[in-house]
C-alpha cells in the first residue's frame, strides 16, 4: 500500500529549491493507492511575502499535466477566490510568480495519466490550461473548489482534491487507465539500477503490487499488448 503521508525533502524539477524553501512552504505527498499510474503525486506551497516583493519560480517540466487549484495565476495576479485549472504539458522551463499571500495545491499526473482523465487526447492542450470542470467529465469543479478554499491547511486541501480524483479512472476507458499504468511501469523499469538479467529484476513484482495487477504474469501480459515488447526486452533496451 503506498505511503499517504508527506515526502518533505521531494522538489524534483524546481530550479534553486534552497532559495524557493527560505520564503514558501512547499511538500509533495503520494498519490494514494487508487490513484496509481495516473497521479504522480500531489503537492502544495503557500506563501506570505512583503509588500512588494516578488518571487519568480523556475520549473523544470515533467512529461505530466497538472490539475491545481490556486490563489495566484502563473503571472502573480491574485485569484480571489481560489481557481481550479488543468494544465496540459508544459514543453521548456516555466515561470510562477509569488507575490503577497497566498497557497496552491495540485496533482501532477503521470505521462499516460493526463489523457486518462481530461475529455479529449492529451496532445490538444500541450502549453495550455483549461477550466477545472470542462476538462474533467465527472467532476463537480466548482464544488471542490468551494470545499478547498474553505480547509484550513495544505493537508486537508490534498485530501479533498485526492478524494475527488480518486472516482475518476473507474468511470474511464479501460484500456486508457491500463495504458497509463503501462507507461508509469516502463518508466520505473528504465530509471531502476542496471542489473545483469533485467527479466529478473525483482521490481516487477512490485510494480506489479502498486500497480494493481493480481500478478507478475498479468503485468507482464498488458506489457506486451500496449507496447509490443516483455518488460525485460524494454528495460534492456532502454537502461
Amino acid at each position: 500500500m503506498t505511503d499517504r503521508g508527506v515526502w518533505p525533502d521531494d522538489t524534483r524539477g524546481i530550479v534553486d529549491p534552497g532559495a524557493m524553501r527560505r520564503i514558501v512552504d512547499f511538500a509533495r505527498y503520494p498519490a494514494g493507492d487508487a490513484l496509481e499510474g495516473v497521479i504522480d503525486w500531489f503537492w502544495s506551497v503557500s506563501w506570505t511575502l512583503p509588500d512588494g516583493v516578488v518571487h519568480d519560480q523556475e520549473v523544470l517540466n515533467h512529461p505530466g499535466g497538472h490539475i491545481s487549484i490556486g490563489t495566484v495565476d502563473d503571472t502573480g495576479v491574485p485569484l480571489d477566490p481560489a481557481q481550479g485549472r488543468v494544465y496540459g504539458v508544459l514543453t521548456g522551463v516555466s515561470n510562477r510568480r509569488l507575490t503577497g499571500s497566498g497557497w496552491t495545491v495540485a496533482a501532477k499526473t503521470t505521462t499516460g495519466g493526463l489523457g486518462v482523465l481530461i475529455d479529449r487526447p492529451a496532445r490538444e492542450i500541450t502549453d495550455q490550461e483549461l477550466d477545472l470542470s470542462a476538462a474533467l467529465p465527472g467532476l463537480d469543479g466548482g464544488r471542490l473548489v468551494t470545499d478547498v478554499r474553505a480547509a484550513s491547511d495544505p493537508t486537508e486541501r490534498v485530501d479533498l482534491l485526492r478524494r475527488a480524483l480518486c472516482s475518476l479512472p473507474a468511470d474511464r476507458d479501460p484500456t486508457l487507465v491500463a495504458e497509463a499504468r503501462i507507461i508509469e511501469a516502463a518508466e520505473a523499469a528504465v530509471d531502476a539500477v542496471d542489473l545483469d538479467d533485467p527479466n529478473d529484476w525483482s521490481g516487477w513484482s512490485t510494480l506489479s503490487d502498486r500497480l494493481g495487477y493480481a500478478d507478475q504474469a498479468h503485468l507482464i501480459r498488458d506489457f506486451r499488448l500496449h507496447l509490443g515488447t516483455t518488460p525485460g526486452q524494454y528495460r534492456e533496451r532502454n537502461r
